[in-house]
């Protein structure tokens, strides 16, 4: 049923129909593209497993209202900003939505990223130190969803034409893999 595709003695498992998106220096493959069934509804369990029980460990604030999330063991960046501070570290793996999101308690909406710039701020960084309890994606167009102990949800929601604006990223080897929703399938990118 899946397959194996990568360059210079990786592979990567995929479930789907891939292509290669360009060639790199000496002709090795460049990022791959696999696209997953439209049935397929759920997050393939290379991404949903080991996310589960990683603590949040960095969440910050980008550009507008988007958020980043880094789980598990952080690595710090060896590179600068252009005004010469420091670039956010990296997890194991990481989320980050654009926009339309929310975090939820158990009853009630508690703010997102319609929330001014006072609260959204604290808002994500009370996630440091909670754990993922569950991950999925869910709807028609597969958005995201995280349940994180201490009764914490986070949710996106894309309300602007287009497509969900999340993505789930896999740093655990030397392949960087991310996941997206697009035209209402998962899509998996890998790249070398």
């Amino acid at each position: 049923m899946g397959s194996k595709l990568g360059g210079r003695g990786r592979s990567l498992p995929v479930s789907g129909p891939c292509e290669v998106l360009g060639r790199m220096k000496g002709g090795h493959c460049g990022p791959i593209r696999c696209f997953y069934p439209a049935r397929m509804k759920t997050l393939p369990t290379s991404f949903r497993y080991p996310l589960l029980g990683l603590p949040v460990a960095h969440a910050w604030k980008g550009y507008g209202s988007a958020i980043f999330l880094e789980f598990g063991t952080l690595t710090p960046s060896d590179k600068t900003q252009r005004d010469g501070g420091d670039l956010n570290p990296m997890g194991e793996f990481g989320l980050m939505i654009e926009w339309s999101w929310r975090v939820e308690s158990e009853r009630k909406i508690l703010g997102g990223s319609w929330s001014d710039d006072a609260k959204l701020l604290p808002l994500i960084t009370a996630l440091i130190g909670r754990t993922v309890e569950d991950v999925a994606a869910f709807g028609r167009l597969q958005e995201i969803r995280l349940a994180f102990s201490g009764q914490r949800y986070l949710l996106s929601f894309m309300t602007e034409e287009g497509q969900p604006e999340w993505t789930i990223f896999d740093r655990c080897t030397p392949t960087i893999r991310s996941i997206s929703s697009k035209r209402g399938r998962l899509v998996e990118v890998a790249e070398p």
